[in-house]
Parts: structure tokens; sequence; C-alpha cells
């Protein structure tokens, strides 16, 4: 959901509710008492506000951007996702169809050391994930492209930052960041947190403005102008745009 852990909703049928108020005399999860403080008004604990809100502002936000097209996103993300890693030579652990696309397990590679790999993302990147446990420490990363991760851009900057640490990149010139327009465009101005469009009205992007983080979703092209992100077709920008090294 997007949102700190610590807090989710709860549910529990008269006879659930009915066993563990008489056989759960643990205290953090001690129903009877925490029946007592919804129900009585007993004391049972102080509740963490700020965590309500958080909960509130996560749920607000699937509702925002849609149920249906959060889980839409989330695959088309995923499917963006194995395709790069796949053609950087790199292999899932998890076979197709098996998959969940907001976590992915990939191999690392013979003579990599994922410690090491992790390290690097951290600290030249400012990208943290996941390593393998038990039978799989050392042997897997595990990767969440979830919520607001889950977006082109996104999976553009881990992917580069992921292949220069594995040293799958060559060192020399890098691919540009940041584009200047060459002809004048009009783009429709997107939610920063859904990535979905704000209005259908449409906004001028002058000519010779920076355009930075520009990424494809299919037929559409993601970008930030002025910090915030817009998208348009893109048959009306590729042409238009001039990278600047």
């Amino acid at each position: 959901m997007s949102c700190p852990p610590g807090l989710a909703p709860f549910t529990a049928s008269a006879k659930a509710l009915e066993h563990l108020l008489s056989h759960n005399p643990v205290w953090y999860l001690d129903l009877k008492l925490i029946a007592e403080y919804y129900d009585g008004r007993k004391y049972h604990h102080t509740a963490p506000i700020s965590t309500f809100y958080a909960l509130r502002e996560g749920l607000a936000a699937i509702v925002e951007e849609g149920p249906s097209e959060r889980f839409a996103r989330h695959r088309r993300a995923h499917e963006d996702f194995a395709a790069r890693i796949e053609a950087m030579g790199l292999s899932f652990h998890v076979a197709p169809g098996h998959r969940i696309p907001n976590l992915n397990t990939i191999r690392v590679p013979d003579g990599a050391d994922d410690a090491a790999v992790r390290k690097q993302l951290l600290t030249e990147h400012s990208i943290e994930i996941g390593a393998g446990f038990g039978p799989l420490a050392g042997k897997i990363f595990r990767i969440g492209l979830m919520g607001p991760l889950a977006t082109p851009a996104n999976i553009d900057l881990f992917c580069a930052a992921f292949a220069r640490c594995l040293g799958l990149e060559p060192t020399g010139e890098e691919a540009p960041s940041r584009f200047q327009l060459g002809k004048t465009i009009e783009a429709v101005k997107l939610n920063p947190r859904t990535l979905r469009p704000l209005t259908p009205r449409k906004f001028t992007i002058p000519y010779g403005a920076v355009l930075e983080k520009v990424s494809r979703d299919r037929d559409m092209q993601l970008f930030y102008y002025l910090g915030e992100p817009h998208e348009c077709p893109c048959s009306e920008i590729e042409t238009a745009l001039q990278p600047i090294r």
C-alpha cells in the first residue's frame, strides 16, 4: 500500500473473535484488551496517530489511481524490468508464470559479489535492494518495484545503476539523462504520486526547454520539466529531443 509498516486493517468473524478472546494471553495482540479499548474506551495503548494518517494516504493513492490501473501499472513495470534484466544477460530465480510483479529475484551472476554490488548501489546511487536468505544467501538479489517505484523512469534509473555496479556497462561515455527540446510541444501534466494525468488540459513546453528523466511507456513519452512530470505522444517529441552531454 506504499505506506509505513506497523498498521493494517484487521477483521475477525464472531466465531474467531470468541476463540481469540478466550485463548490469547499475548499482550501485543490481546484482543480482549483491545476490544475493551475500542468498545469501552478502556486504556490499552497509545494509538500511532501518524501511522493512521499514513495508512489513509496510502489507501487514498490507490483510490485516486484506481485499483485496476494500479495492478496494470505494476504488471507493465515488471514486464519492462524483466525484458531489461534479460537483455543484460541476467536471469530470474523464478520461472515465468510463478513470479509476483512487485518483488523480483535476480540470480547473482558468476564472479559477482552480491554484498559489494548492494553496497555500491547504496553508497553511489542511494538505491537499496535486498539479499537472499537461508539457502539463497549470496545467490539472489531481491528487487522491489512497488507503488511509486513501479514507473518507467525509476526502472531506467535502477537498471542503469545496476548495470554499472555489475560491470556490465563500459566506463566510457554514459547515455544522456537531460535533453533540450528542438521545437515547442503540448504535454499533459501528471500527478507526481501516481503519474496519472491531473487534468486533460495540455500545457505548452517551449522550444529550448530542458527535459529530465525522459522515458517511454508504450506510445507515451514521460519526462520531467521544471521538476514536474509530464507526458505526450512519442510521435510528437522523439525527433525534437536533443541530448545534453
